[in-house]
This record gives structure tokens, C-alpha cells and sequence, in this order.
């Protein structure tokens, strides 16, 4: 079920022009962490009951770490999450989705190249990330 939402959300991604997202193995992590504590506390929410959102959730993995002094370059984390609950298939949490602003805009986000997926029961995880390098301008900006 997972590769189908995977592969849903690259299709909407090629019919904005962008390129796919590939399964990462720390954002996996988050994504699974955060659908199974949603489910075990019961609670519905991009922060935890002890205020951690997403991109802490993310980091804790060890996502995102560059030593900039051994590359000698400057680096930009760009991570977001997606929440979805109650959907049955790939196919409803993606058109749940992509009918929000919000979420829409995280699954087109130009920026974005891994992804990470999760379903706990009824809960449903996207975790989003990228880390980019460069010496010289920043390509963000």
C-alpha cells in the first residue's frame, strides 16, 4: 500500500514538472515513529503531546547532519510532513491531500527529493526531506 501512495504522489509530482522522490531510509523512520505514537496516545496532530513537530521528529533520526567544516560548503534542510487519518486506500489519503492547500503544496514542493511513508492503523505519515550542498550561491534563495 505504501508504494502505491509512493507512486501516486510521483505521478503528481511528473505532472508538475518536478522529478520523483525517493524512499529514504531516516524519513521512514520518522514517518513510522510518528503514525505509531499517534496511534499508541491516540491523538491527531503535527506536534506530539510534548511539543515535537516534524522536523524535530526527523532530525532525531540523524537526517540532516553535515560536518560543514570537512566539506567546506554551506547546507539547507528543507523537511515537511503530511498527517491523513481514517482513509482506507492510497488512493483516497492522496486525493485527501492533494485537495489541501497544505498538504498539496508539501507533495509539489520543488525542494523535495526523499520521502518517507508510514500507516499505523489509521494513521498516515509522509515525511518529506532534502539536503543540499553547494560552494558558491545558494540555491534556495
Amino acid at each position: 500500500m505504501l508504494e502505491r501512495v509512493l507512486f501516486l504522489t510521483n505521478q503528481e509530482r511528473k505532472r508538475a514538472g518536478l522529478s520523483a522522490l525517493l524512499r529514504n531510509t531516516k524519513l521512514n523512520l520518522a514517518a513510522v515513529m510518528h503514525a505509531a505514537d499517534m496511534n499508541t496516545r491516540n491523538y491527531f496532530a503535527h506536534e506530539s503531546p510534548e511539543g515535537l513537530n516534524g522536523t524535530d521528529r526527523i532530525l532525531s533520526t540523524g537526517y540532516g547532519y553535515v560536518n560543514i567544516k570537512r566539506c567546506g560548503c554551506s547546507y539547507k534542510r528543507a523537511t515537511g510532513e503530511n498527517l491523513a487519518k481514517g482513509q482506507e486506500t492510497a488512493e483516497e489519503v492522496i486525493k485527501g491531500w492533494m485537495e489541501s492547500k497544505k498538504h498539496r503544496d508539501n507533495i509539489l514542493l520543488i525542494h523535495y527529493s526523499e520521502i518517507g511513508l508510514a500507516k499505523v492503523n489509521l494513521y498516515w505519515v509522509q515525511t518529506f526531506g532534502d539536503l543540499k550542498t553547494w560552494k558558491g550561491s545558494n540555491p534556495f534563495e
